[in-house]
């Protein structure tokens, strides 16, 4: 490992840091700040390997965000125009809880798992040669395999050695079975433009 490259783990832990929670600019006073609602509660270089220490789906920022968007809804009914409309699954979900139910969890946790292998992968795409660095001991590494099929491998092999493990992997992600597991796993891995987008309603 290079001079150059131990100087850069530093600054690279920071970048991903940044990008994992990055608020979105308002345009012309209107837009979703939304990027995700990972919180990150520290970043660093230690032994010249990267440490993100994050959460998916933080509880106190996915409530900010329900509280978003109920006070979007409050201001469009109230005849506010916006430039872009929130799908109708989420006006309905809005409109029919006063608090976030556990649907809007899943909806969050799907989008900050995706988010979360995108910025690691870009990171990767430009500096290959320190993969290892990058990605090993991240807190959610098994969002970090180069394919889906190595990633459920994985998960196969920690819940066959410890029920915690097992119930730790549906909690953490909202589901019920192992079945719907690997299924978001394949959605994480595949996403669609739309499952890309679905925060930014």
């Amino acid at each position: 490992m290079s001079t150059r490259d131990e100087q850069l783990i530093g600054p690279m832990a920071a970048f991903i840091g940044a990008r994992l929670q990055y608020p979105c600019p308002d345009i012309n006073g209107q837009g979703n700040p939304w990027t995700s609602t990972i919180h990150v509660s520290q970043h660093k270089e230690k032994f010249f390997f990267i440490r993100v220490y994050c959460n998916l789906a933080d509880d106190k920022l996915v409530a900010q965000y329900w509280a978003f968007l109920k006070d979007r809804e409050r201001r469009q009914e109230g005849g506010e125009q916006f430039y872009t409309k929130m799908r109708q699954n989420v006006v309905d979900m809005v409109k029919q809880n006063d608090e976030p139910p556990r649907d809007f969890f899943q909806r969050c946790v799907k989008h900050d798992a995706i988010h979360y292998r995108k910025v690691y992968m870009e990171m990767v795409a430009l500096q290959p040669h320190l993969l290892s660095k990058i990605c090993s001991g991240a807190d959610h590494g098994e969002l970090l395999f180069k394919q889906v099929d190595e990633a459920l491998k994985e998960l196969d092999e920690r819940m066959s050695k410890s029920d915690d493990w097992h119930k730790s992997y549906l909690k953490k992600y909202y589901v019920d079975t192992v079945e719907e597991l690997k299924a978001l796993f394949q959605v994480i891995y595949n996403p669609s433009i739309r499952d890309v987008m679905e925060l930014r309603d």
